[in-house]
């Protein structure tokens, strides 16, 4: 990660944007739906993380490229592959996998050095902002089909310095923050 990520990262934990997992907020013991990106690089760990911190030993996993990034409406990440997965798809893909699996509980992650969002161009801020927009669209859709899911933002954080880390992102927190409508 370059350091204006680096900085921008660090900014956020400061301002409490991106915190420590609670796990008695994220965790569900029925299990949860992940949905992640498909890095390699961070794939295998993250769902070790993902168990760790939630308690959630069950947990099904959607993966695309550019993970949470995907969902929101406008999102510059499905429009860069034309056989990509929309935003709207994947969130039916979300609603599906909830019913058929009878998970009551949704996290979202997004994670920093994105290959999807590095080809598109999106900076680490620009990344997030797309993640928290990503919520917000996914928790309108949910509204609009009676679904009642909670769902946690993450954001998985390699620094330099510290290693891989998890953390909630608080998509409201960032909303008022960066005067993003929600």
């Amino acid at each position: 990660m370059n350091e204006v990520g680096q900085r921008f990262l660090t900014t956020q934990k400061e301002l409490g944007i991106i915190t420590d997992l609670d796990p008695h907020k994220t965790g569900d013991p029925n299990g949860l739906l992940l949905l992640s990106c498909g890095d390699a690089d961070i794939s295998c760990g993250l769902l070790d993380h993902v168990r760790e911190l939630t308690g959630s030993s069950r947990i099904h996993q959607i993966s695309v490229n550019g993970g949470a990034l995907n969902l929101a409406q406008g999102s510059p990440l499905p429009r860069r592959r034309s056989y990509a997965i929309t935003g709207i798809q994947l969130m039916h893909e979300i609603a599906e996998a909830c019913r058929l699996k009878n998970l009551t509980k949704v996290a979202i992650c997004a994670h920093s050095q994105c290959g999807a969002a590095h080809a598109c161009g999106l900076s680490e801020a620009q990344a997030m902002e797309w993640a928290v927009r990503g919520k917000f669209d996914l928790r309108k859709f949910f509204e609009e089909n009676g679904l009642a899911a909670p769902i946690c933002s993450m954001m998985h954080v390699r620094w330099k310095d510290r290693g891989p880390r998890l953390y909630f992102l608080d998509a409201r927190r960032y909303a008022e923050h960066h005067r993003l409508a929600a």
